[in-house]
């Protein structure tokens, strides 16, 4: 009783999988238009068997960009993702690839299905493939997509290195170039404190500002980066010593601004302290004899380097060797702000060190404190 309906289901099924097959059989001789529409006929009748044959099947007879763009719409539009997110890196020119990215990015306005076909890459794609996809996302002019774009980068991956992550970075850079720096920043402070990508992110922030080929940054750009890294520096005061190299970089002045931040525990008065000598050294009737003129400097947190403040000041101390040949006074000093005196006792050490081991005789004479202004 129930074999002849059984038979009939099978002979059904067997019907409509020949009919579906005929569709990948087309498609040998097709192309253009035709090629299209058979690709949309075999997409409603078994969208597994679409998918395996997209980039067999279909895709090689797609031989110009018309044809690519149509054929890559209608298998978005059927949800056939998974191939149709890696047929960019099966084709071979990359003017044509990025053309046809291009183009699909474009259709985002018109298909929404296109909106979620790149939303999805982010995630289903390797960085690889992902990349391959740029000229889309950058097509795209959704709000509905931009705003996508703005909450990823805004939540940036909890790992330091995330290659896709830093795509979809340069994606919206290229996009936004100084407009992007808000949200690059919301990023950077988001990823300071959850161990992400903070220093990619920094990376982009530099790239959104810098200028084309023969050309000059703006004033109101570098502005706009240097009030974002002074925000983040003051937000996470572990990264500001990071942030002021970045600014020195740049070419800024206000590097010296976050010193009050990156040695805020080593202050006294408003005022930061360092170590600081000359060396007087000659040959002094056949001895060999070297004066450390040694210093401590105070400076109102100011300088990231101090050594041309107090140059003058320290070669202009009393001469100690009298009637010996000496040369120009080498100026040292601690390259950041003493904790204790036990930093300068070790720059006075590796001083002597050099001269005692050059066969001099060396003599401590400790000077005036110099206070910059």
């Amino acid at each position: 009783m129930y074999i002849i309906p059984l038979i009939m289901q099978i002979f059904i099924g067997t019907a409509e999988a020949g009919k579906c097959d005929s569709y990948v059989n087309q498609a040998a001789s097709q192309e253009g238009a035709t090629l299209v529409r058979t690709f949309a006929k075999l997409a409603r009748c078994d969208k597994k068997m679409a998918e395996e044959n997209f980039l067999g099947a279909f895709l090689p007879r797609a031989n110009d960009l018309n044809t690519l763009v149509s054929l890559s719409e209608t298998a978005i539009t059927a949800e056939v993702w998974n191939p149709t997110w890696k047929m960019l890196g099966k084709i071979k020119d990359y003017g044509t690839r990025n053309d046809v990215a291009s183009e699909i990015g474009a259709k985002c306005s018109s298909n929404p299905q296109v909106m979620k076909f790149l939303q999805g890459a982010y995630f289903a794609l390797k960085n690889i493939e992902f990349s391959q996809w740029d000229d889309a996302y950058l097509a795209c002019e959704e709000d509905e997509f931009k705003t996508w774009m703005v909450s990823q980068v805004e939540n940036p991956p909890a790992q330091e290195s995330d290659e896709k992550y830093n795509s979809l970075l340069t994606i919206m850079v290229k996009d936004n170039r100084v407009g992007a720096i808000p949200h690059l920043q919301v990023a950077a402070l988001k990823a300071a404190k959850n161990n992400g990508p903070f220093n990619s992110i920094i990376s982009q922030m530099n790239a959104a500002v810098e200028p084309g080929l023969g050309g000059t940054m703006s004033e109101s750009d570098k502005v706009a980066l240097e009030d974002a890294f002074m925000s983040i520096a003051t937000d996470v005061p572990e990264k500001a010593e990071f942030i002021a190299e970045q600014l020195s970089f740049l070419g800024s002045d206000r590097s010296s601004d976050l010193l009050k931040i990156i040695y805020a525990d080593r202050m006294t008065n408003d005022r930061l302290t360092y170590g600081a000598l000359a060396v007087e050294a000659g040959e002094c009737k056949g001895k060999k004899q070297a004066i450390i003129h040694l210093a401590e400097v105070t400076d109102p947190a100011k300088r990231m380097v101090i050594l041309q403040a107090v140059t003058e000041p320290l070669r202009s101390s009393k001469p100690k060797l009298k009637k010996c040949e000496s040369g120009e006074w080498p100026i040292s000093t601690t390259p950041e702000p003493i904790k204790s005196s036990a930093d300068i006792d070790a720059l006075v050490q590796t001083m002597t060190d050099k001269y005692e081991k050059d066969g001099f005789k060396v003599k401590v004479v400790k000077e005036a404190t110099i206070v910059l202004d």
